[in-house]
């Protein structure tokens, strides 16, 4: 028996669509890839970022501190930076301020061999070594003074450029360290 032709108006037998077992498993490999990329470089991105807001935050909040008190900070507290909103937004808290990993503490200073209360000095306690080893370098531009773990004058009169990893190897090897930044 002869097959007659299929007529213009009837539709061509269906094929079967989706994907085949080889493109789901090309499309789940890419995925895990991904996801192996974030978790391998997601830390380090994060920490970076963290380190580049606080250094942003803590540059602002000295310049904002310098242009109201001109160098005579004898009546530096806390509680007038926030109240004349001198201190970025991120770093309030209630009435004290807080950085990415604590305490930020503001008080009167002094440049070696300087007179009392010419200088601000801004304390971030508790900093984790990891951090501090990409925060320290990064804030010996808003310093003219830079204490960090206990190493007093890492940036001074005296030196006034220090090396990077002269810096970084006073963060430590483990646990929290607090960094003390001077400023006239």
């Amino acid at each position: 028996m002869k097959r007659k032709p299929l007529k213009p108006t009837q539709a061509a037998p269906h094929k079967q669509s989706g994907f085949t077992l080889i493109e789901l498993s090309i499309v789940i490999a890419i995925g895990l890839l991904l996801i192996l990329a974030g978790l391998a470089f997601g830390p380090a991105l994060m920490l970076s970022s963290r380190v580049s807001s606080e250094t942003q935050n803590i540059g602002m909040l000295i310049s904002s501190t310098r242009n109201l008190y001109q160098g005579r900070y004898a009546n530096l507290t806390t509680a007038k930076i926030i109240q004349y909103n001198l201190a970025p937004t991120a770093l309030v808290n209630g009435t004290a301020l807080a950085g990415n990993w604590g305490t930020i503490t503001l008080t009167p200073g002094a440049l070696t061999g300087a007179a009392a209360n010419t200088a601000l000095q801004v304390t971030l306690a508790n900093i984790p070594q990891p951090a501090c080893i990409q925060l320290a370098p990064a804030l010996l531009g808003t310093a003219d003074e830079l204490d960090v773990g206990g190493s007093s004058n890492l940036k001074s009169a005296n030196t006034p450029n220090p090396a990077r990893d002269t810096v970084t190897d006073a963060c430590g090897t483990g646990g929290a360290v607090s960094i003390v930044i001077r400023a006239m």
